[in-house]
């Protein structure tokens, strides 16, 4: 069967013929689509149209219509955000498509190029290691002596200089190493692939990585995984091993979770779940986290990730002061949900807000007073994407609290330095609060 693809930017729509969204009467679109919005959908005299909300990705709309949701910011940023935020793509359950190289599998790219970013940690901290106990047959000492074993294997058979030794040694051959190892065979072998398009600076770094694991056993069978989503899923990663967990994370999404056969021989397509990026998740997990990472404790700063730690109530109680014919329903329960919060010397000092959206609305307004009013914090910020340069505006003041406005540059090419330049922001307005 033909699959029609049309395409539309992220928070844009696009109008269709309205035949093509109808079948024996009925309004054919697949119900794993319909209930997540992926989009919206308005009718226009004789035509459909699809708005575009913060997705973006491949998504099928029934089994001849196909709606592929190009972002609006550079493909190299969108890597940036998704390694930044430790984000991986969503899959639309129970929704196959076999996809050609006219209808470009931007989301496999984008996490065969995340991959290719990731292995730069391998260039800075090194192939690891692990300390591990071997119990050996050696020439000379090494380690400790096991007497009983040199004795009767060994110097009872004339072998007086060899001995069962117990010592420990740094070994490759690790889960970790195998995971990655087999990770980048897995993904070279589809290297010149024709419906894969990578830049050639990632399929050269793919293809020299596999070099960097001399001693290291491929494991065709994949019996690492098991203990890969250990590592991952159970945390049981160390902490001094927490600088792999992103390209960890990608390797066991390219091998497991998304079910993508790159090594099936076929020509013509290449079978895989659809895939799309929560563009509005990935964005404020890349700007929580950077934050995070650059904050200068050392001179008293601290970002809480309030979407998982650090909640506060709403609401304090107003009784007594409610007259005897209002109801009390005060919940202390009720927590308020800001993004993150910046900390100066202990107390809340910023509440902030991430919204993935062009436009200042309002309500954003609303909401990240009220959150401040909940932490006891002096300032609210807004952070949007948006602009070639970082900007800031204060809007003023509502009753006590300060309102600013950030818009985050995603075209720029570093997008290290504009979250260096957003976290120093931060930190000048906290310290500007603590002196007024």
């Amino acid at each position: 069967m033909t699959v029609t693809v049309f395409r539309v930017t992220e928070r844009s729509e696009v109008a269709l013929p309205s035949s093509d969204f109808f079948k024996d009467g009925a309004l054919d679109i697949d119900p794993a689509i319909g209930r997540q919005g992926y989009f919206d959908i308005r009718l226009h005299g004789n035509q459909i149209r699809l708005i575009a909300g913060h997705y973006i990705g491949i998504v099928p709309i029934n089994s001849s219509l196909t709606l592929r949701i190009e972002p609006k910011v550079p493909i190299a940023s969108i890597v940036g955000i998704l390694s930044g935020a430790r984000e991986t793509p969503e899959v639309i359950e129970k929704v196959q498509r076999t996809y050609t190289h006219d209808q470009g599998l931007d989301v496999l790219s984008l996490l065969v190029e995340a991959l290719s970013n990731a292995l730069v940690v391998l260039e800075e901290y090194g192939i690891p290691k692990d300390y591990s106990r071997q119990v050996n047959d050696v020439h000379g000492v090494r380690g400790k002596i096991r007497i009983g074993p040199t004795v009767t294997r060994n110097w009872a058979k004339g072998a007086y200089d060899v001995t069962n030794s117990e010592y420990f040694s740094f070994d490759r051959d690790s889960i970790i190493n195998r995971s990655i190892l087999y990770t980048i065979w897995h993904v070279s072998r589809v290297l010149n692939n024709s419906v894969i398009a990578l830049s050639a600076s990632t399929a050269t770094r793919i293809s020299r990585a596999i070099d960097w694991f001399p001693t290291v056993g491929l494991d065709r069978r994949r019996s690492f995984l098991p203990s890969l989503k250990n590592l991952l899923v159970g945390g049981n990663l160390s902490t001094a091993r927490t600088h792999l967990k992103p390209l960890l994370q990608l390797c066991y999404m390219l091998l497991s979770d998304l079910g993508i056969d790159l090594e099936s021989e076929a020509q013509e397509g290449v079978d895989l779940p659809a895939l799309v990026i929560n563009l509005e998740h990935a964005f404020q997990q890349f700007i929580i986290f950077g934050v995070q990472q650059r904050v200068r404790s050392a001179e008293g700063y601290a970002c809480w990730n309030t979407t998982s730690e650090h909640k506060h109530a709403m609401f304090t109680s107003a009784s007594p002061l409610v007259p005897s014919f209002v109801a009390d329903v005060f919940n202390p329960k009720a927590t308020a949900d800001p993004d993150f919060v910046i900390v100066h010397d202990g107390e809340p000092s910023i509440v902030c807000d991430v919204k993935y959206k062009e436009e200042t609305e309002r309500s954003d307004i609303y909401q990240a007073v009220a959150h401040s009013a909940a932490y006891g914090a002096s300032d609210c910020m807004l952070v949007y994407p948006g602009g070639t340069v970082a900007s800031c505006e204060c809007l003023g003041n509502v009753g006590n609290v300060r309102v600013f406005i950030y818009k985050f540059p995603l075209g720029d090419d570093s997008l290290a330095k504009s979250l260096e330049d957003l976290t120093r922001a931060c930190e000048a307005i906290a310290a500007s609060s603590s002196i007024s």
